[in-house]
């Protein structure tokens, strides 16, 4: 990313490069009418430090003659530093001017980043929503499945209660046809279980009346 700015009729870009602002010494030389080489030199001069190495940052570039040669890269800091000799009215405002330059870059940086923070946190509500409509949406299956279980469940044990309802009846009236064709095994039952021989009979006479009816 760079912005094109115009200081002292040179076209100027500034890069940034992990946050940080940069100019270049090629452009600095051009705006401040030094020659390149003596700005090189004036960095050189500069101790080696954790301070020039984070804020001077070592290029090359190709000059006229097709030569590759080396410059430098000068965050705000650096670049700060490097004027402080510079004097004169002119020299002056071009500090003034490569100064806003920076606040300028600066300022969209922070709007850029602003931005990328609200569409980041709009795309999190988002996710958050996806995954809670993808939760709700497994509880549905999940109650929809458990209802259907269930149903089936319901549905097979009153099958069962049939069947075992059929097969007692279908029993009680074999007992009780044993008992009609034998008398004395009738009076017997009536005798030692009148609640038994009493669900005999109503059996029966049920099935009799279903035979009729159907």
């Amino acid at each position: 990313m760079s912005a094109l700015i115009t200081i002292n009729h040179t076209n100027i870009s500034l890069e940034v490069v992990e946050s940080k602002i940069f100019t270049t010494s090629l452009q600095i030389a051009e705006v401040f009418e030094k020659q390149h080489k003596n700005i090189i030199q004036a960095i050189s001069n500069l101790p080696d430090d954790s301070f020039k190495k984070d804020n001077f940052i070592l290029s090359e570039y190709q000059d006229k003659q097709g030569k590759i040669r080396p410059c430098y890269k000068l965050s705000r800091d650096a670049f700060s530093l490097l004027v402080m000799g510079f004097t004169g009215a002119k020299a002056y405002k071009w500090k003034i001017d490569f100064i806003n330059a920076f606040n300028l870059m600066e300022k969209q940086l922070k709007d850029i980043y602003n931005g990328k923070n609200i569409n980041y946190i709009i795309g999190g509500y988002k996710a958050q929503i996806v995954q809670h409509n993808k939760r709700i949406e497994d509880l549905q299956n999940e109650v929809k499945l458990l209802t259907a279980k269930q149903t089936a469940k319901t549905s097979d044990e009153i099958l069962a209660l049939v069947n075992k309802g059929l097969k007692f009846d279908r029993l009680m009236s074999d007992y009780y046809k044993i008992a009609e064709e034998h008398s004395e095994l009738k009076s017997l039952i009536a005798r030692l279980d009148p609640l038994l021989y009493e669900i005999l009979r109503v059996i029966n006479t049920d099935k009799k009346q279903r035979t009729l009816f159907n």
